[in-house]
């Protein structure tokens, strides 16, 4: 999808992303593209939270940028997430109970699950923790820390194909197990 900023026009829209996903998960290094002025702001009261971004970590982004193809190595990690997507995919349809619902997404890196009205996530997450399958729970995404939730995200980019046809079988099982069909 075209981002908001390929649309602006008139300097109004800031984008702001990060290399984590592009380079390396463990590389918090982000950028901003907006006004001039906004952005000379932004920096300052950045320096003033954390003095600055890891200077190592921005001279490796830097690098790879110049020399290196940026473009033909997103296309190539796009290929792979999509592929491992497309596998995740495919073993939750499969092998989940119907009464599990989840998201089939154009892009990213997760999807989104939701198990049937009324089930509280955590003693699903804390069953599927003991078969040592991990997921995070949806209760990390409520503005409302005390509230329960329902739902669950699954990452697909990191695992293997392997631990994906594994881990979704054992979501699945206990799944069944615990909501029927």
């Amino acid at each position: 999808m075209p981002t908001y900023k390929s649309f602006d026009t008139e300097g109004l829209v800031v984008y702001c992303s990060s290399f984590s996903k592009i380079l390396s998960a463990g590389m918090r290094v982000g950028f901003v593209c907006g006004p001039r002025d906004l952005i000379q702001k932004m920096v300052v009261a950045k320096q003033v939270e954390d003095v600055h971004t890891n200077q190592f970590f921005q001279m490796l982004c830097h690098r790879y940028m110049t020399e290196y193809d940026l473009d033909a190595h997103i296309a190539k990690i796009r290929a792979l997430y999509k592929s491992k997507c497309d596998l995740m995919l495919s073993e939750l349809d499969k092998n989940m109970p119907k009464c599990v619902r989840y998201t089939r997404p154009e892009g990213g890196l997760f999807l989104w699950c939701t198990l049937p009205d009324g089930a509280d996530s955590a003693p699903f997450i804390k069953a599927a923790l003991e078969k040592k399958v991990a997921v995070v729970p949806g209760t990390a995404f409520n503005c409302d820390t005390e509230a329960k939730s329902d739902s669950f995200r699954l990452n697909y980019s990191m695992p293997s194909d392997e631990d994906i046809v594994r881990g979704i079988r054992i979501l699945s099982d206990l799944a069944r197990e615990m909501y029927g069909e």
